[in-house]
């Protein structure tokens, strides 16, 4: 298990504790993921749900506000926060410092 971030677009983030499989993480954002960087220079990235805006996914202001997006770009539905990958290629926790910025 690993300590992430959960976003919703309704409700407070808080952090959660999840296996790292493709399948949990398909499972918090409701659908295919799609990985994306956060601002900040942070050595951590979301993933949320790939089809979010045509699945007419709400609005999530808070995930928006931490990712780097195009201009007008928006994140629908949840995001699941992580702290990067690590050099084989597996996620790792997300920090403390993210934590506190993410979770009020």
């Amino acid at each position: 298990m690993i300590r992430g971030v959960l976003i919703p677009p309704d409700a407070p983030a808080y952090v959660v504790n999840v296996t790292p499989t493709l399948e949990m993480f398909q499972y918090l954002v409701g659908g295919d993921i799609e990985s994306i960087p956060l601002l900040g220079g942070e050595h951590a990235f979301g993933y949320i749900n790939a089809e979010g805006k045509m699945l007419m996914l709400p609005p999530n202001p808070m995930a928006t506000h931490h990712a780097s997006l195009f201009l007008g770009d928006y994140i629908a539905g949840p995001m699941l926060v992580l702290g990067g990958v690590d050099k084989n290629g597996n996620e790792t926790e997300v920090s403390d410092d993210l934590i506190a910025r993410l979770v009020s």
